[in-house]
């Protein structure tokens, strides 16, 4: 990867290739190898495409900006959270954020008793909440959907990641 890096970004790939198409099924090594070297992506000056199967062959996708652009899995859940929140589906919030806690505790190594010791509420909602299916009409949540951001917020502040929180909270809220 590293070599690959070096190879995108570290010589003058623009002069040498007038087009360069990249395949790849791991959306990790497509995001990392296209970022330029200052992180941002430059879709005028580099068109991006999707190639997409369908059932009448292969169609191509113009991306223009980043927001059409492929996300990785915990970007996504941050994607359907926001989604949830904005169209008041409070029931159906406590399950993504249990995954963003969950993804973020074991991508950092982090215990997760530690991590919710100063919040057991939240710590309660995000992993029993999450996971009954006793009673479908049952409102195992009573939380509005404010109510379960601030948690989540809250989560994150007492850990010292909420400058993680507001990054991926307020990504595409402008």
């Amino acid at each position: 990867m590293t070599e690959l890096w070096r190879f995108f970004h570290g010589g003058d790939l623009e002069n040498t290739y007038s087009n360069l198409i990249i395949m790849t099924h791991n959306i990790h090594f497509y995001l990392n190898i296209i970022l330029g070297t200052n992180g941002q992506k430059d879709y005028k000056k580099n068109p991006h495409f999707h190639l997409i199967r369908t059932t009448s062959g292969i169609r191509y996708k113009h991306i223009e900006n980043e927001k059409g652009d492929f996300k990785t899995s915990y970007s996504q859940l941050w994607h359907e959270l926001k989604f949830l929140f904005d169209n008041d589906q409070a029931d159906f919030m406590i399950n993504p954020a249990r995954r963003i806690l969950e993804t973020f505790i074991n991508f950092n190594g982090f215990s997760k008793t530690k991590f919710y010791e100063n919040n057991k509420e939240a710590k309660k909602m995000f992993n029993v909440h999450s996971h009954g299916i006793e009673d479908f009409s049952a409102d195992l949540n009573n939380k509005t959907k404010d109510e379960i951001i601030t948690m989540l917020k809250a989560v994150f502040e007492s850990n010292n990641h909420l400058d993680h929180f507001n990054k991926h909270w307020n990504e595409d809220r402008t």
